[in-house]
């Protein structure tokens, strides 16, 4: 059994004097340093069935789609293995339950700094066990209850007198777990100094709830590990962080992350017990106005991300650890400074052809911005109409990009602000998080996203993208499957979120 886990009860106390062991884990394998890159291998997640292909955002006749509430599948870690043991009381501690999907409660106005460069998860070289932890949201705070001797003495709970013979030697006491800085979940971590020996170790509340038994050992009474390098525990389970380069993903949302719920819970499981843990970013990039992504982020299933850029590149939100938003005012600034957009001179430029309803039309008007102007127009009239709408803005001295994307008889036709954009607002946000173009990766299905995957950050095409986008990798020679030093962009054969997995570990950014 692990150590006494409540001061007052006596049974725990009378498990500790026995000295009785439990069922441990071992981590069977030590961890690499963690500031040296990992070398680029190849790993092909599992195969998943295909499915309906889906555009960024509701086809100009269709309907929205959302995810619906999942928890991903919690997966031990590499080389991590179980060994049997003595049973033990199950009445010694309260466990906690698994936790709950990500809702994040949204809001337009938040007195937070928005999320930056600086990110406490990942872990740390030289002797230092780190434990990263996903604890209930009822906790008010939490704390690492560990022994060095395969549990039969353990660190002093704060505030508690422990006989001598429980007390390990150095009287260390429970260290508090942190508030990670990411958004990614309430995660908290801590980290004791420990080079290659073993660690045992249970969390609890700090007022009487622990969380001490393995979900899938049963009888299990303390975690156990390898005591160098980092581990991930969620959902009772625990992981090994591996190591891998700090990545800041740039996706887009519909048909790329979001669309096929299996790999959405695929890809967050690996990112919360992974990435997230390594210093990476997510970053969500999407047609969607924030007010959709709202709807979309409260349905479930999706992680929180670091940042939201929407509505084509003309929205930045930056997020906070407590599920608030804050609206970028240097990109707003930048975009109300732009000398060549009138959002006038673009609905008269259209005018000719929205008196054809049967050709084009606007678009709703939650879908519409100050910087943005968006129309639903017959896929085969959509070339024609962009020259023309291009040509009488230039005729008027104004300007604006002209993006198409779709599939099917309609396409979706965004005119938006020259200095706004996918890949503009991307490079915004990376610059903003301290991230090198070789270390971002931008990931797509549609022809929206052409102009954030031709920038000099690399990038994923997932394998179920859109004919336009095909086009353009074709028109670059790339074939799917490619990551060679040749080919910045990776075209994936999974699809969805998936595929974006499969690029990572492509590209190196994990093993």
């Amino acid at each position: 059994a692990c150590g006494r886990l409540l001061a007052g009860f006596v049974l725990a106390a009378a498990v500790h004097a026995a000295g009785a062991h439990g069922p441990i884990w071992q981590a069977e394998h030590r961890l690499a340093e963690f500031a040296k890159a990992a070398a680029t291998i190849e790993r092909t997640p599992s195969v998943i069935s295909k499915v309906a292909m889906m555009t960024d955002r509701t086809q100009p006749s269709g309907v929205g789609r959302t995810v619906s509430d999942m928890l991903d599948e919690p997966a031990v870690g590499d080389g991590l293995t179980l060994r049997g043991g003595e049973e033990r009381a199950k009445s010694e501690v309260e466990e906690t339950s698994p936790v709950p999907p990500l809702r994040a409660e949204t809001s337009e106005k938040s007195e937070q700094t928005p999320q930056g460069i600086e990110q406490t998860h990942h872990a740390e070289g030289g002797g230092t066990f780190r434990i990263n932890y996903r604890a209930s949201s009822e906790w008010p705070d939490a704390f690492l209850h560990f022994s060095r001797d395969g549990g039969k003495t353990w660190s002093v709970r704060r505030g508690h007198r422990q006989e001598e013979e429980h007390v390990c030697a150095t009287g260390e006491e429970d260290p508090q777990m942190a508030l990670g800085t990411s958004p990614c979940g309430k995660w908290r971590f801590a980290a004791i100094e420990e080079e290659e020996g073993e660690v045992c170790f249970v969390l609890h509340s700090g007022d009487g709830r622990w969380d001490s038994s393995p979900a899938d050992v049963e009888g299990a009474s303390f975690y156990r590990a390898v005591g160098k390098g980092a581990v991930c525990v969620k959902d009772r389970k625990v992981s090994v962080v591996g190591p891998g380069k700090p990545v800041l993903v740039v996706t887009d949302l519909d048909g790329t992350y979001h669309g096929d719920e299996g790999a959405v819970a695929a890809f967050n499981g690996e990112w919360e017990r992974q990435f997230a843990h390594r210093g990476s970013f997510l970053v969500y990039n999407t047609g969607r106005s924030f007010d959709s992504f709202k709807t979309l982020l409260a349905s479930g299933g999706l992680l929180l991300p670091t940042a939201f850029i929407g509505s084509v590149g003309t929205e930045i939100w930056w997020s906070n650890t407590d599920g608030t938003f804050t609206k970028d005012a240097e990109w707003e600034a930048k975009l109300s400074g732009c000398p060549g957009w009138d959002r006038t001179k673009v609905a008269a430029a259209a005018q000719e052809w929205l008196d054809q309803e049967e050709v084009m039309h606007w678009r709703p008007e939650d879908e519409q911005n100050q910087y943005k102007a968006v129309f639903g127009v017959k896929t085969d009239k959509v070339a024609n109409i962009v020259k023309e709408i291009r040509s009488k803005l230039k005729a008027d001295g104004k300007s604006a990009t002209l993006i198409y994307s779709g599939r099917g008889d309609w396409n979706y036709l965004d005119v938006v602000c020259e200095v706004a954009g996918k890949h503009e607002a991307l490079v915004h946000v990376r610059n903003k998080l301290g991230f090198s173009p070789e270390n971002t990766v931008a990931c797509g299905d549609s022809g929206n996203d052409i102009l954030m995957l031709e920038g000099d950050e690399r990038g994923v095409v997932v394998g179920n993208a859109q004919e336009g986008l095909l086009a353009w990798v074709r028109g670059k020679g790339q074939q799917a499957g490619s990551a060679n030093g040749k080919d910045r962009v990776f075209c994936a054969t999974e699809g969805h979120a998936r595929g974006i997995l499969q690029g990572l570990y492509a590209m190196g950014f994990a093993e």
